[in-house]
Formats: structure tokens, C-alpha cells, sequence
């Protein structure tokens, strides 16, 4: 239990990072009062996959299973906070051991693996990350007037979340800035 948590959800803080420790009590009141829970599960899952892999992290005694633990917390409570209709956004975080620099489809993935559904990750990704930071009025979903940010895949995330690892393009306020595709004389 972390009650610095407990004292930023009841001081009114805007976000809750990590949060590993979250009480149900806790979500509730975080819904009740607009306040976004940025759990960042994939910090800890891949730093915990590294160490299994034998990777070494600290030599600090203790913190190694202290990675373990916070990955069985999010595996147990995840969803059930979740479900108390907290707005839930992915969070990368910096991480160790070559990690991606900013590893969404991770988080998007672990969010899947710990219960909620792809759409669900997908709009934790999307348009609950604008609403936390009060750009959902022209950020996080595709609409008119909105700006064109948008990830082009190969699959489908909405039936399969690792689809977003096989990116084909980005579009950044409807220019495209990167593809993977090859122009062809009909595109």
C-alpha cells in the first residue's frame, strides 16, 4: 500500500502515476472527481521480463522482487479498478534494458493481458490521454475538426492489440511523416 497515493487522489491531483496500489475506494473517488489513473504497467512487466531473462537491474537487495510484486498487483487489481470507471490512460515511462523509448503498444498490450478489451487499451491510448490533458476537444479520436493525428496498421488492434506493433504509417495533423509502405502507381 502506498498512502502517498491515497493523499494526492484525496488533494485532487489531476493524474495518479503508477498507483500500483490503488483501493477500489480509491478509483471510485478518482471517477467521482475526474481524475486519471496512468498505471504505466509496462515499466514494471518489462523490467520484471528482463530480470527473469537474467538481465541484472539493482544490487539493491529487495528491488528485484519488488518489480515481480507491483506486475501481480496490476495482474490481480488492473481490472477491477478499471471497472469502477476511473479514466485510464497508457503511460511509457523511460525504462532499462534497450526498452522502446516510448513503448504505447506495450502498455496498450499489458492493459489487454491484465483484462480490458483492445478498444478499451486502444481509447486509453487515444481519446482518454486528450481528455486528461483537456485537448479531447481536437485531440484522441478521429472527427471532424479534430487534428489528424493518426497510427495506420497492418491488422486489425480492435480484434487483436499486437496489430499496433506492425505500423505502416503516421500521420501527424494530417501530413503523413512516416511509412513503411512502398509507393505504388495506383496510391
Amino acid at each position: 500500500y502506498q498512502p502517498s497515493d491515497a493523499m494526492c487522489v484525496q488533494a485532487g491531483f489531476d493524474t495518479i502515476e503508477h498507483g500500483t496500489y490503488l483501493t477500489v475506494e480509491e478509483a471510485r473517488t478518482m471517477a467521482a472527481h475526474g481524475q486519471t489513473w496512468v498505471p504505466t504497467i509496462c515499466a514494471f512487466s518489462y523490467i520484471a521480463d528482463q530480470i527473469k531473462a537474467g538481465k541484472r537491474y539493482s544490487d539493491s537487495p529487495g528491488l528485484d522482487e519488488y518489480f515481480f510484486q507491483a506486475v501481480e498487483a496490476y495482474r490481480q487489481n488492473f481490472k477491477t479498478l478499471y471497472d469502477t470507471g476511473v479514466r485510464v490512460t497508457c503511460g511509457t515511462d523511460q525504462m532499462m534494458f534497450n526498452a522502446p523509448v516510448c513503448p504505447v503498444a506495450l502498455e496498450a498490450s499489458c492493459m489487454v493481458d491484465f483484462g480490458i478489451t483492445p478498444l478499451q487499451a486502444i481509447e486509453a491510448a487515444t481519446k482518454n490521454g486528450a481528455d486528461a490533458l483537456r485537448l479531447g476537444h481536437c485531440l484522441g479520436q478521429i472527427k471532424e475538426g479534430y487534428l489528424a493525428d493518426i497510427l495506420v496498421v497492418r491488422g486489425n488492434p480492435a480484434n487483436d492489440i499486437e496489430a499496433l506493433y506492425q505500423v505502416e504509417a503516421v500521420y501527424f495533423e494530417g501530413e503523413l511523416v512516416h511509412t513503411t509502405l512502398s509507393a505504388t502507381a495506383d496510391s
